[in-house]
């Protein structure tokens, strides 16, 4: 075999490689389907709540839907960051706020991705409640589809 053919085939080879691993980088990480989410909750306001209740995660099952968890004599301003699955219902609610307590729900999908999925204000003497449901099909790099807060 002449020089440059061996020089052309290794050359080729290499091309080849490159291109095998770029495909796998791209259906691996970039677009493989987010299967949790970060997402932040915040409670702000003048005077704060008796208890804060939240949705979370549970630590060691990802196929179990997110367990409640509370936090009792909070102080303002309040921020807890939990994972939630696609399609699951992220809630923070207070039952007694005290009038001009405020709640967000944020989603994060990585790299500074951040959007707000829910926001609320309480009116005097009804219960404060963030509900929103995290995106499902979505890749790292994929488009933004617009929430549905509820």
């Amino acid at each position: 075999m002449k020089p440059w053919a061996k020089t052309l085939l290794a050359a080729l080879g290499v091309v080849g490689l490159v291109v095998v691993v770029y495909v796998t980088y791209l259906l691996t990480v970039v677009y493989r389907p987010i299967d949790i989410y970060s997402v932040t909750y915040e409670v702000s306001g003048a005077v704060a709540p008796a208890r804060i209740e939240y949705l979370h995660e549970p630590t060691s099952d990802r196929d179990k839907p997110p367990v409640q968890a509370t936090v009792d004599g909070p102080t303002l301003p309040w921020k807890e960051e939990v994972a939630i699955p696609p399609g699951t219902e992220a809630r923070v609610s207070i039952a007694d706020p005290a009038a001009g307590l405020s709640c967000v729900i944020t989603l994060d999908k990585g790299r500074s991705r951040e959007r707000v999925l829910a926001t609320r204000t309480a009116e005097p003497g009804q219960p404060l409640v963030c509900t929103a449901r995290t995106p499902t099909g979505e890749t790292l790099n994929g488009a933004l589809p617009r929430p549905t807060p509820r």
